[in-house]
């Protein structure tokens, strides 16, 4: 608990170390990652989406190509579009994980301040 209150056996706060900030920054940059990663394989995903729908327009297919393929490109094009989907939860719910995790390290960090003007204050 990051609260300004007693500490010591038989309360449940803790004394923040420097390395419990270290440990939330480091899953905020994981978290982070994480997002640059899901987005870039969300425009790769988009753009293979894109690829496959304009094979129909394509003037150097031959059209019994096009009529025979038709349904297949579409269903793979509404695949890809629900794995983008997908995606984008994904990517919201790391976003938001990242927002946490930095909450929680201010949180951590004015709790040592906190601790440490207490400290100075006693002494």
């Amino acid at each position: 608990m990051a609260v300004i209150g007693p500490r010591g056996p038989g309360h449940a706060h803790k004394q923040y170390l420097p390395y419990d900030v270290q440990e939330l920054q480091y899953w905020q940059d994981k978290t982070n990652e994480a997002v640059m990663i899901l987005e870039a394989n969300f425009d790769v995903l988009g753009s293979l989406r894109r690829f496959y729908v304009s094979l129909r327009e394509l003037r150097e297919l031959p059209q019994e190509f096009k009529e025979k393929c038709d349904n297949d490109i579409s269903t793979f094009a509404s695949r890809i579009e629900n794995n983008m989907q997908d995606f984008k939860m994904q990517i919201s719910r790391a976003k938001l994980l990242a927002e946490i995790a930095s909450g929680r390290k201010e949180l951590v960090s004015c709790a040592r301040c906190g601790f440490v003007s207490q400290l100075v204050t006693i002494a």
